[in-house]
C-alpha cells in the first residue's frame, strides 16, 4: 500500500486510475532502465519514486491519439540478445575476411596474347603427334575393367 504520496493526491493528476497505473509503470520502467530521478526524495523502490515524481508534477500524462501508433519498449533482455547476435555476425564476417586473406590466389591475366596461345596450341599438337607415333591405344575399348590402371 502506498502511503507517501497518498493515492487520492495522485488520482488528481490523471483522468482515471488506469491512466495512473500506466503512467507510474512506464516511469518505473524508465528508472529501472537507468533514467535519472527527477525528485530528491528517497524511495523504497522505483514504483514509489515514480509516484513521488507524479505527485511533484515532474512526470505527467499527455493526451494524444494512440490509434495509429503503438510503442512497445525494448526490454533489456531483447537488447542483449540483439547485441549478442550483432557481435556473432561481426565475428563471422571477420573470420570469413581472415580466411580470404589467407588463401593463395593465382594471378590470371585478363587476356591472352596471340603468341602465348599459339605456343600452347603447338605444345598440345606435338603431344598428340607423340601419342600417334608411339601407337598408344587411347580408345575406351582397350581398357579392361578388371585391370588396375
Amino acid at each position: 500500500m502506498l502511503v507517501d504520496p497518498p493515492n487520492e493526491k495522485l488520482l488528481e493528476k490523471v483522468s482515471c486510475s488506469y491512466e495512473l497505473a500506466v503512467l507510474v509503470a512506464q516511469r518505473a520502467r524508465a528508472l529501472v532502465d537507468g533514467a535519472q530521478p527527477l525528485v530528491d526524495k528517497k524511495a523504497a523502490n522505483f514504483v514509489s519514486l515514480a509516484c513521488q515524481e507524479v505527485a511533484a508534477d515532474k512526470v505527467v500524462s499527455v493526451a494524444g491519439d494512440h490509434k495509429d501508433e503503438m510503442f512497445v519498449p525494448i526490454t533489456r533482455e531483447r537488447r542483449e540478445r540483439e547485441a549478442q547476435a550483432r557481435r556473432k555476425k561481426e565475428e563471422e564476417a571477420q573470420q570469413q575476411y581472415e580466411k580470404l586473406l589467407n588463401e593463395e590466389f593465382v594471378p590470371v591475366s585478363e587476356s591472352f596474347d596471340e603468341d602465348s596461345s599459339d605456343a600452347v596450341a603447338t605444345q598440345i599438337n606435338s603431344l598428340f603427334e607423340e601419342i600417334d607415333e608411339n601407337d598408344i591405344d587411347t580408345s575406351a575399348d582397350s581398357i579392361d575393367d578388371d585391370e588396375e590402371v
